[in-house]
């Protein structure tokens, strides 16, 4: 409303509330609340960011100090290919003339030192490995090469008999007790060489029986066609990195001696000569293998620990720190995987060592 004042020409403008200017208070307060909200979203995010926490399963394991020390047993197995040297064929001549009134002898079969398959007329033929050919009737006295072999074969089938290289009543009843181990008589103090059919090793395997039941067996024609005998056997290509201690061979369940260079021995040739991979092997040399393991003749006992764990003193030997302070000496015997695999000259005092060994340990 206007008001004009008497005697003053001057005019006061007056305004009305709805006429002012309106203060919008309430939208710029949710302004800054949004903006607020999201600066504080903002930071979460980035803090998230820079301390989220790790998953379980990609979290860093810690490191333990000790190191329980379990046993193992190790055997060392490497696989192996053998070479073999195969004779020709050969035959066992029957030691006597008769009717072949009894056989066991099958194609693909063995015959076993100190066992019978064979009976002709009533004499049960008592199949016998020796070193030396038996070549002569022995009776008391007589002395000789076939003599001792003679002894050896008896005691290594578990007979009382000494080496003493001479035909003597303990060898004789030695002898004695085989042949009726197999249903046959002796003479008092004799070795009827006619009782005898000689093998070559002390298990062989029999390519096929020459002679069928109830025809006649001539002295000195064959009996048993052999497959190609097995002359030597070796280790292809012996390992270098191997465990220290004696070896043998192992295969089809059997164990095959060998000497320190890999060559099978004189023992271990009987032994694989009765095995399946040396039939295939025989029977086609070019296309076939024969694969064995080598492994040690008595398991190792060891214990794997960290490499770290080992303060080496020499090139396989070393210390390891007991949780107690003190320290064993051990024989580092392999590594793989990252595990070291150590030996105790002794059984260890301790059940656990320390996972990391100062390099200037001294074992006490």
């Amino acid at each position: 409303m206007k008001h004009a004042q008497p005697g003053n020409e001057s005019v006061v403008s007056v305004e009305s509330d709805s006429d002012r200017p309106v203060r919008r208070r309430g939208f710029s307060a949710t302004v800054a609340l949004v903006i607020v909200a999201t600066l504080a979203v903002a930071a979460s995010l980035v803090a998230f960011s820079v301390f989220r926490p790790t998953p379980p399963g990609l979290a860093t394991a810690s490191v333990p100090s000790e190191v329980q020390l379990v046993a193992e047993e190790l055997t060392d197995a490497r696989a192996v290919e053998l070479t073999a040297q195969l004779g020709d064929d050969a035959s066992l001549p029957s030691p006597t003339s008769g009717t072949l009134t009894d056989s066991s002898c099958t194609a693909g079969g063995d015959l076993v030192s100190g066992g019978s398959s064979f009976k002709v007329g009533e004499t049960p033929l008592v199949s016998l490995h020796t070193s030396t050919p038996l070549w002569r009737d022995l009776s008391y006295g007589l002395k000789g090469l076939d003599v001792t072999a003679l002894q050896v074969a008896l005691a290594g089938l578990g007979y009382d008999v000494s080496e003493t290289d001479t035909f003597d009543w303990q060898t004789w009843s030695a002898w004695d007790d085989l042949v009726e181990s197999v249903y046959g008589d002796t003479k008092q103090g004799e070795l009827a060489l006619a009782q005898v059919l000689w093998l070559p090793s002390a298990t062989i395997s029999v390519q096929s029986c020459p002679v069928p039941l109830g025809q006649t067996a001539a002295q000195g024609e064959a009996l048993v066609d052999l497959a190609n005998p097995l002359l030597s056997a070796s280790v292809k290509s012996y390992p270098t990195d191997l465990v220290p201690g004696a070896r043998k061979l192992t295969l089809e369940g059997v164990d095959v001696a060998i000497d320190e260079a890999g060559a099978v021995t004189p023992e271990g040739l009987s032994v694989l000569a009765g095995t399946n991979a040396l039939a295939k092997y025989a029977a086609s040399p070019d296309d076939a293998s024969i694969q064995a393991e080598l492994v040690l003749v008595g398991a190792t006992t060891v214990y794997a620990v960290p490499p770290a764990a080992v303060a080496m003193t020499s090139e396989t030997g070393g210390c390891v720190a007991t949780p107690d302070g003190g320290s064993l000496p051990v024989a580092v015997v392999s590594s793989k995987l990252g595990r070291t695999y150590v030996s105790f000259p002794e059984p260890p005092t301790a059940a656990a060592v320390k996972a990391v060994a100062t390099k200037d340990l001294a074992c006490s």
